[in-house]
């Protein structure tokens, strides 16, 4: 197997530098906001978010890339296949933590268990637009806030992510 390091990468300026300002905003605001901490608070490559980071002392924070294309309308796709055609993308922008689960017996969670896990689900939601809200300051037109995902509790694991539209350069 071959090592790439990154002095050999050509690195993307189109879509990198929004996804690694994004996490820095995100994990400061995760501190800022008085939640619980999270073990790993990153970029994460693929098309789906493996929770397994997510332990009963610490969470996990996140920013991947959902979706690409060329944009000469943000956040319209133009189809334009140029080499310098502007593109615009969909990041998820994330949070989870331990859920409640039954225990061994089949006893189910309790209602204070239940209570605090929506409260942090829901101050998670709030930390991470107002970490999207302040990543991108003032009146923004390349930057469109989509819609909250919740996740979970499959897994034992509990929390969502935001979806959010960015023109290139809006970072």
């Amino acid at each position: 197997m071959t090592t790439i390091t990154a002095t050999a990468l050509r690195e993307d300026k189109a879509i990198w530098p929004a996804i690694a300002s994004i996490t820095s905003c995100l994990c400061r605001q995760v501190v800022d906001d008085g939640l619980p901490a999270v073990c790993i608070c990153a970029p994460m490559p693929g098309d789906a978010i493996a929770t397994d980071y997510v332990s009963e002392d610490a969470g996990m924070a996140w920013v991947r890339l959902e979706s690409g294309w060329p944009s000469t309308t943000f956040p319209v796709p133009s189809g334009l296949a140029a080499c310098d055609a502007p593109l615009a993308f969909n990041l998820e922008v994330g949070l989870a933590y331990c859920a409640p689960i039954f225990e061994a017996d089949g006893t189910p969670p309790n209602l204070v268990e239940m209570f605090e896990s929506t409260r942090l689900q829901m101050a998670g939601m709030a930390t991470i637009r107002r970490a999207i809200l302040c990543c991108f300051p003032g009146n923004r037109r390349d930057v469109v806030l989509g819609t909250y995902q919740p996740i979970g509790p499959e897994g034992g694991v509990v929390g969502g992510y935001w979806s959010i539209s960015v023109a290139e350069g809006a970072i």
